[in-house]
């Protein structure tokens, strides 16, 4: 028997039923990387005291300007 005819479907049928399978497959793929998601939100809320965004993105920029106008042109 040819690989072709091992990899290949036969009928429609089962040609449904291989699609049926990706479609199992990846919905609980992505269930398990949504979980993973849940879990790293909940480890971060977890983790200590928050900080005000604005802050974080100030100190950022802050960086990112200086480390721009030390590098010469």
């Amino acid at each position: 028997m040819s690989l072709i005819k091992l990899i290949c479907p036969n009928n429609a049928s089962e040609i449904v039923r291989a699609g049926l399978r990706l479609l199992e497959e990846n919905e609980q793929r992505r269930q398990l990387e949504l979980d993973a998601l849940r879990a790293e939100i909940a480890a971060g809320f977890a983790s200590g005291s928050r900080k005000p965004v604005d802050e974080v993105f100030d100190r950022l920029e802050a960086k990112y300007v200086a480390q721009a106008q030390e590098k010469p042109r």
